[in-house]
């Protein structure tokens, strides 16, 4: 780091002069340190935070409605042609959940290992209970774990 004196040449400061040991940043370096803090809080808040499915399971209110990403094995398919949706099951060992894609992309075969990133969701409440808690895919890689 540079070493920058405010004083005029001949040492008469007129207000305050900091020490030479005293050291100054300039607005370059602050301005550029910013910039790199809000890029990676950005890019930190626009991640899909890794689960388990359990823990979507146990409490489905903490999860409504966020972007989360889970890895397992597909375990069931459906879908029918013509329609504009299909639906399968993920695994990850913890516990199965739906998942809802709106891709026109070919299903994931059964036993197929994925990573699904999507939103989480529920077709209703009652009683305390979830009903049709599901994750709507927002995107899919296949995995090799």
């Amino acid at each position: 780091m540079r070493l920058l004196t405010l004083c005029p040449p001949g040492g008469r400061a007129i207000r305050h002069c900091p020490s030479e040991a005293e050291p100054t940043r300039s607005s370059g370096q602050g301005g550029a340190s910013l910039a790199l803090a809000l890029v990676s809080a950005l890019w930190l808040a626009g991640c899909a935070s890794s689960v388990r499915i359990a823990e979507i399971k146990t409490d489905p209110g903490r999860f409504d409605h966020k972007t989360v990403a889970v890895k397992g094995t597909v375990t069931s398919t459906y879908g029918v042609a013509l329609v504009p949706f299909q639906y399968y099951n993920v695994d990850d060992g913890t516990g199965e959940i739906a998942v809802l894609s709106r891709s026109v992309r070919s299903m994931p075969a059964k036993g197929a290992r994925v990573e699904v990133k999507g939103r989480v969701g529920e077709v209703a409440s009652f009683g305390g209970r979830s009903l049709g808690l599901h994750i709507e895919e927002q995107s899919r890689k296949a995995k090799d774990y």
